[in-house]
């Protein structure tokens, strides 16, 4: 204690201020971990084919810095936010080869055509077309990225993911 010269008491030492930690900047992955090659898991590549992120077996979603950006439950067809927010859901059509997906607002937001491999958004324009390859190319056919390994049994999660997940992997525009 030290003495306040106006103050008939002791005053306690004010305590010092925490020294602020470093902030660490996140590493950017260039491989997939090693998680991200167990079977069932899809390892998804950018634009410019470098490393963009996961989707593990169980439907975690995961970027290019090992976070997590969201969940696909995909036996449910749902999708949920970090904070655990649902984000939407896909459900069947009429047709049985299309899945209409849903916002949380129950809104229409776009279209998975399961047989044809496109995504198309609320107004039926085709925004994905994967190849056999898992390939997307944009409306424009601008390639937009790559989800390994591939099947066309998996265009529901990857739908998902690009309609509700990651919806920026399907800019066009480079930056």
């Amino acid at each position: 204690y030290h003495r306040c010269q106006a103050c008939p008491e002791p005053v306690p030492e004010p305590e010092p201020e925490p020294v602020a930690e470093p902030e660490v900047e996140p590493e950017i992955l260039t491989e997939p971990p090693p998680e991200a090659t167990e079977p069932g898991a899809f390892n998804i590549l950018d634009r410019y084919r470098n490393y963009r992120g996961y989707i593990a077996p169980d439907g975690t979603c995961f970027n290019n810095i090992n976070q997590v950006i969201g969940y696909i439950n995909i036996d449910d067809r749902e999708c949920g936010s970090v904070e655990s927010e649902f984000l939407g859901a896909a459900k069947q059509a009429l047709d049985d080869e299309i899945l209409e997906v849903e916002d949380a607002n129950d809104e229409q937001i776009g279209t998975v055509h399961l047989g044809r491999a496109w995504i198309k958004d609320e107004n039926e324009k085709t925004v994905a077309e994967l190849t056999n390859a898992g390939e997307v190319t944009g409306h424009g056919s601008t390639f937009l990225g790559q989800f390994e390994p591939f099947s066309f049994r998996d265009m529901s999660t990857i739908g998902l993911y690009l309609l509700l997940v990651d919806p920026g992997m399907l800019n066009e525009v480079r930056g």
